[in-house]
């Protein structure tokens, strides 16, 4: 089953006075021509906007398929509102969302000087990362004498 297109954005570059934009990432699937209409979405911004162009490892191709690290050029109304972090994709394939859940497994990697202890405390943020994006989440703590969770344990983030 041949899965739609979607490339999170790395970078954005504004081109002749902003009529265009260049957005580079790495397309994780579908495919991707020259001619077609994308969609940008995530934060508040998003909207339609046209591949003018796709560059890949600075040569320029008629067509990006998954796997493929990209420069696509576009023209359109969503263009210049595009920024890193949101994602493009092929038209009403995907949508926003801004709240989630999810059970996390803590690694180690933070010393105690670093904040490790810190962010885990009741009723804190829990930093995090996803492809492109950063992502801070409250979760709900646990009752006042429970312990900060340590790494390699498990929290249900929301």
């Amino acid at each position: 089953m041949r899965k739609p297109f979607l490339v999170p954005v790395e970078d954005v570059f504004s081109l002749n006075g902003g009529r265009l934009v260049m957005l580079t990432g790495q397309v994780e699937r579908g495919r991707v021509r020259a001619g077609d209409e994308v969609e940008s979405v995530g934060f508040e911004g998003g909207g339609a906007a046209h591949v003018v162009g796709i560059d890949a490892q600075r040569v320029r191709v008629d067509e990006a398929s998954a796997g493929m690290n990209v420069a696509l050029l576009l023209r359109g109304a969503a263009a210049g509102e595009a920024e890193r972090g949101q994602v493009l994709a092929a038209p009403g394939s995907i949508a926003a969302h801004t709240v989630f859940a999810a059970d996390i497994a803590l690694l180690s990697g933070l010393s105690e000087e670093e904040g490790a202890a810190f962010a885990f405390r009741h009723h804190g943020r829990a930093p995090g990362s996803g492809t492109v994006t950063r992502l801070c989440g409250n979760f709900p703590g646990c009752p006042d004498r429970c312990a900060t969770p340590l790494p390699e344990s498990r929290i249900n983030l929301k």
